[in-house]
């Protein structure tokens, strides 16, 4: 992986732990079989492999999920007012009344 400069000190620490448990993951991705996944009818986005990563990205959706609820009403406020003579669709575009 490249090492930008303007970023080497500051992530100097979390590379050095990366590389140290490379290989010492629990697991075996490769019973996993990431051909199964390339052959599926929906091939995944993101493959998340073993217990423990599955639990973490749960974990992770479900606090982006929240803060999202939080905030819905002042995301949803940003909307841009229809110009006259349009309607918002409920996706959000533009059509003419």
């Amino acid at each position: 992986m490249p090492v930008i400069a303007a970023y080497r000190e500051a992530l100097s620490r979390i590379r050095g732990s990366a590389h140290g448990m490379d290989g010492t993951q629990a697991g075996d991705p490769v019973k996993a079989t990431v051909a199964r996944a390339l052959k599926a009818e929906r091939t995944p986005l993101r493959l998340v492999l073993r217990a423990d990563a599955v639990d973490a990205v749960r974990v992770r959706a479900q606090a982006l999920l929240t803060e999202i609820a939080e905030w819905d009403d002042v995301s949803r406020a940003t909307a841009l007012d229809p110009p006259a003579g349009h309607v918002a669709t409920m996706s959000g575009r533009m059509t003419r009344s």
